[in-house]
C-alpha cells in the first residue's frame, strides 16, 4: 500500500520548467562580415591561401568582446584580417541562460580565403574569394523597383517609403521564401514587394568549399515612380555656376573614408557636395608606405569653377560688324 501512495505523489509532483538557455546567434548572414574586397594586398601579392578558424567572446549585449584565432591559415595577415573583420562587422543575438537572461557566450566558424586562378601576375582584389559567401542579386532590380503611375498600388506604394524584407534563397539562386519586416508596412505593399521580389533570380550563396548552397538575405527596398518616356531633349542645365566646393576626409588603411568634412562657396560644382567621397561606402585601395603597408592619410579635393567673358569669334547667332 505504501509502494503505491508513493508512485501517486510522484506523478503528481510539477515538471520541472524547461530551460531557457541558448547560445550566441549571428544577427543576419555571417558571409557579409569578409568581402573579396577585403582581401589583405600583402597576402595577394605573395599569393597568401587558407582557413582561418576562429571563436568570438560574445558579451550580454550581442557584441564581439574578444576574438582569437583557433586554426591558422598559415598566413599572419588572413589572421588578423579575420578577427579585424569579425569584431567589426559581426552582431549576436546574445547567449541566454538557463532563466532567459542574457549572458557572455562564444561562437566559432571559419573563413576560407581563396585566390581563383587567372592570368600571371599579382591578382587585383576583385579576383580574391572569401568563404562561405552571401547571396548575390542585381542592386537595381532588387532595391529600386519602378512603379507606374496607372497602378492601383501608385499612391500606397511611393507613399510606403522603405520597405525592409527577408528572403529564403535555394541553392539554385530561387526567392523561395519573402517576408517584409517593416512593422509599419500596409498589407498591400507588402504583398506587392514580395510578388517582386520573388520574380528576381540570385546568384546563390557558396559554402566554405565553394559549393552553392540555401541561404537567407535581408535588405531594403524603395519604390520609385517610372517617369513618362519622352523623345524631346531635357532642359538645359546650367552647372557653371561660380563655385568652389572642398572636401576633406581620411582614407584609413582598411581602404574607408572617415572624418568626411564639406565646405561650399557660391554653387556646388557638378555636384561634387552630394555625389562627391563623403557618399562612398566601398572599399577604396589605401596609401601606402615606403614598405608597401597600408597607411592612413588625410586627403582634401578641392573643385572649383570660374566664369570669365569669353575672348574669341563671336558667338553662333550673334553678328558683328
Amino acid at each position: 500500500m505504501m509502494d503505491m501512495v508513493l508512485l501517486m505523489v510522484a506523478a503528481m509532483a510539477p515538471a520541472p520548467a524547461p530551460s531557457l538557455a541558448v547560445a550566441a546567434k549571428p544577427l543576419g548572414n555571417p558571409a557579409f562580415w569578409v568581402q573579396p574586397a577585403d582581401y589583405p594586398a600583402d597576402a595577394l601579392r605573395q599569393m597568401m591561401e587558407g582557413t582561418t578558424t576562429f571563436r568570438v567572446t560574445v558579451d550580454g549585449a550581442g557584441a564581439v568582446a574578444k576574438c582569437e584565432i583557433v586554426e591558422s591559415s598559415g598566413s599572419p595577415s588572413l589572421d588578423a584580417q579575420t578577427c579585424t573583420l569579425v569584431a567589426r562587422r559581426a552582431r549576436f543575438s546574445p547567449a541566454k541562460d538557463v532563466s532567459g537572461s542574457p549572458v557572455e557566450g562564444t561562437y566559432q566558424n571559419r573563413i576560407r580565403w581563396r585566390i581563383p586562378a587567372g592570368p600571371p601576375g599579382p591578382p587585383a582584389p576583385p579576383n580574391a574569394l572569401t568563404l562561405p559567401a552571401g547571396p548575390k542579386g542585381n542592386w537595381i532590380a532588387l532595391h529600386r523597383p519602378l512603379i507606374k503611375a496607372d497602378d492601383p498600388q501608385h499612391v500606397a506604394l511611393v507613399q510606403g517609403g522603405t520597405v525592409a524584407y527577408t528572403l529564403d534563397i535555394d541553392s539554385t539562386g530561387k526567392v523561395t521564401a519573402c517576408s517584409v519586416t517593416s512593422p509599419t508596412t500596409a498589407i498591400a505593399v507588402a504583398d506587392t514587394t514580395c510578388r517582386h521580389l520573388t520574380s528576381v533570380t540570385m546568384t546563390p550563396a557558396r559554402d566554405i568549399d565553394d559549393q552553392p548552397t540555401p541561404s537567407r538575405y535581408k535588405g531594403e527596398l524603395a519604390w520609385r515612380e517610372a517617369g513618362p518616356t519622352v523623345n524631346a531633349m531635357p532642359p538645359a542645365i546650367n552647372r557653371f555656376e561660380p563655385g568652389q566646393a572642398q572636401i576633406g576626409f581620411t582614407l584609413g588603411a582598411d581602404g574607408m573614408i572617415a572624418n568626411c568634412k564639406v565646405s561650399v562657396t557660391g554653387a556646388n560644382p557638378f555636384g561634387a557636395a552630394s555625389d562627391g567621397p563623403c557618399n562612398n561606402r566601398r572599399r577604396t585601395e589605401p596609401f601606402r608606405d615606403a614598405q608597401g603597408q597600408p597607411v592612413a592619410r588625410d586627403v582634401t579635393v578641392t573643385i572649383a569653377v570660374d566664369v570669365k567673358d569669353a575672348v574669341g569669334p563671336a558667338s553662333p547667332g550673334s553678328s558683328g560688324e
